[in-house]
């Protein structure tokens, strides 16, 4: 019962995330008519100033929880500086010029993320945990762990060795993703998206977790989601320990039919 409770809980601390996002874009466009596509760019900073400030103030001295109220305020207050300056300098002269102020925020939006790039590296940071003993965590998993696959620990291993961070789940569908759009191509023989979107549904392909397909349309009324494993972890002497993947009852049907 305390993981259902504890994915739920995850997934009301993801959902809260994604509506502040867009409560944010929203509220812009909707007072002063303004597409900000750069509104992400400022969420980005704010994360990156936090990686950076915490280490930094635990290193002086300062206790973790106190780290992070600092780190949040002075995160809080730079966004506020990076939001006044295009305020004045860029945005105030494309108010209500949804046309140009869509331009401008492409461009600010690249200009941002390659100066980020520049500052802060692209390199994924690690930040201490916050996290109390037994909580199972989502969008986590152990690349490196007994229950990974030949090809993740492969994958693993070149990502350590390129950016110096394993991987994350994040990275691995996008690699998943590939893997199914070339099954696709393959399959269809074709570069037509309609003729790819076609064979999907049908075909079993390779990803990193091994053979699967897409499916999901009991509950989507498409079969639009690739049925890989649910990986369950938790915090155990303050490191994330893979507990189990549990692998989607449809795909272990589609698993058995291939097998005939």
């Amino acid at each position: 019962m305390d993981i259902y409770v504890q994915l739920l809980v995850n997934s009301l601390q993801i959902g809260a995330v994604y509506v502040l996002f867009s409560l944010g874009l929203t509220l812009i466009f909707g007072v002063m008519r303004i597409v900000n596509f750069a509104h992400g760019e400022f969420f980005a900073l704010a994360a990156l100033l936090v990686a950076v400030a915490v280490p930094w103030l635990i290193d002086f001295g300062a206790p973790l929880p106190v780290a992070y109220g600092l780190a949040f305020l002075g995160a809080l207050a730079g966004v506020l500086v990076l939001g006044k300056i295009l305020y004045e300098f860029a945005f105030r002269r494309f108010q209500r010029d949804m046309i140009g102020s869509f331009v401008l925020s492409v461009g600010l939006a690249l200009l941002l993320q390659g100066l980020y790039i520049e500052i802060f590296s692209s390199a994924s940071r690690k930040l201490p945990t916050l996290i109390d003993e037994g909580v199972y965590m989502g969008l986590s998993a152990d690349f490196d762990g007994p229950q990974a696959t030949a090809v993740q620990r492969k994958l693993n291993v070149g990502m350590k060795a390129a950016v110096g961070e394993p991987m994350n789940v994040i990275q691995i569908g996008g690699y998943d993703a590939v893997m199914a759009l070339k099954a696709g191509m393959e399959a269809a023989n074709s570069l037509d998206p309609k003729a790819i979107a076609a064979v999907l549904p049908k075909i079993m392909f390779d990803t990193s977790y091994g053979k699967t397909a897409f499916g999901g349309e009991a509950t989507y009324d498409s079969p639009q989601q690739m049925l890989v494993p649910v990986v369950v972890t938790q915090v155990k002497g303050g490191k994330l320990v893979e507990l189990e993947r549990v692998i989607p009852a449809e795909l272990t049907k589609r698993l058995a039919v291939a097998k005939k």
